[in-house]
């Protein structure tokens, strides 16, 4: 019963869970560009008109905003990936198979950037009918 215990947590850990720290990876390094962007494009628009301090300040807010929630999500998913998790001694042929490539996987973004995370969720996609495990959402 341990056994089967630690095997659902590796599998919760090393699947799902770094795909959701995955999805949310993206969702909020997107957000955080967009609010830089936005940001830059109202300092420059401030910039041509006169209207004042304020508008200058609540740009260069909304930059600095958008960088720390791009540097909290890289922060967030390199914590992910450095937790070790316990495996059990006896696992199934497919989910060793699974949790060996997402180890690969946690790896390669760890060395790696936003391209490699990228494609890491796009194998965690695929890996699911390659080995016949359930798909993530």
């Amino acid at each position: 019963m341990q056994d089967a215990q630690v095997l659902d947590g590796a599998l919760q850990y090393y699947y799902y869970g770094f795909h959701a720290a995955l999805v949310r990876y993206r969702a909020l390094t997107v957000l955080g560009w967009l609010a830089s962007a936005a940001g830059a494009a109202g300092f420059f628009l401030s910039w041509q008109g006169a209207f004042g301090v304020l508008p200058l300040a609540l740009s260069l807010l909304s930059v600095a905003s958008g960088i720390s929630l791009v540097y909290g999500s890289v922060a967030a998913l390199d914590g992910y990936i450095r937790v070790p998790f316990p495996l059990p001694a006896e696992m199934p042929a497919n989910v060793q198979e699974a949790i060996a490539l997402c180890k690969r996987q946690m790896e390669d973004v760890e060395e790696g950037g936003w391209q490699e995370a990228y494609g890491a969720l796009r194998e965690l996609r695929r890996l699911a009918d390659r080995l016949g495990l359930p798909p993530v959402s």
